[in-house]
C-alpha cells in the first residue's frame, strides 16, 4: 500500500513540475515584449533627439524651412536607426530598414514626440523597462 502511494505522489510531483514550467514560460512570454519591436537604446535616443534638434528650430525660421526640416529629420533618422539595429542589434537588414523607416516617419514629423504615447513607445521599446521598478527620490 505504501509503495502505491509513494509512486502517485512521485506521479504528481511530476505533473507539478511540469505546470510550473509550463506556466513561467508563458508568464515570460507574455512579460517580454517581442524582439521584432525592439530598438536599441541608440536607436531610441536617435529618434527623441533629432525630433527635438530638427524642430526645436522650426519655430525660430517661421515655419518657412518646416518642408526641409521635415526631410532632413526624417532622412536622418532613418538611416541612423538603420545602421544601429543592422550593426549594434545584428538585426536583418529588412527588420533593421522596417525599423529606421518608422523612426524616420515619427521623427519628420513636425511635432515633438516626447511626450506623446509614440515617444513613450520608443523610449520602452528602446530598453527603458529596466527602471520601471525603480523608485524615485523625493
Amino acid at each position: 500500500m505504501s509503495d502505491q502511494f509513494e509512486q502517485k505522489v512521485e506521479v504528481l510531483a511530476q505533473k507539478d513540475e511540469s505546470t510550473e514550467k509550463v506556466s513561467s514560460n508563458k508568464t515570460s512570454r507574455i512579460s517580454e515584449p517581442s524582439a521584432r519591436f525592439r530598438l536599441h537604446p541608440v536607436s531610441g535616443l536617435l529618434v527623441i533627439l533629432m525630433d527635438t534638434l530638427f524642430f526645436g528650430g522650426t519655430v525660430a525660421s517661421g515655419g518657412w524651412a518646416l518642408p526641409l526640416m521635415c526631410f532632413l529629420a526624417f532622412s536622418v533618422t532613418s538611416f541612423g536607426v538603420f545602421l544601429s539595429q543592422k550593426f549594434l542589434s545584428k538585426d536583418r537588414i529588412g527588420a533593421s530598414f522596417a525599423k529606421g523607416f518608422l523612426a524616420g516617419i515619427l521623427a519628420g514629423v513636425p511635432t515633438p514626440i516626447s511626450g506623446t504615447v509614440f515617444g513613450s513607445f520608443v523610449l520602452l521599446s528602446a530598453g527603458l523597462r529596466p527602471f520601471r521598478n525603480r523608485k524615485l527620490k523625493p
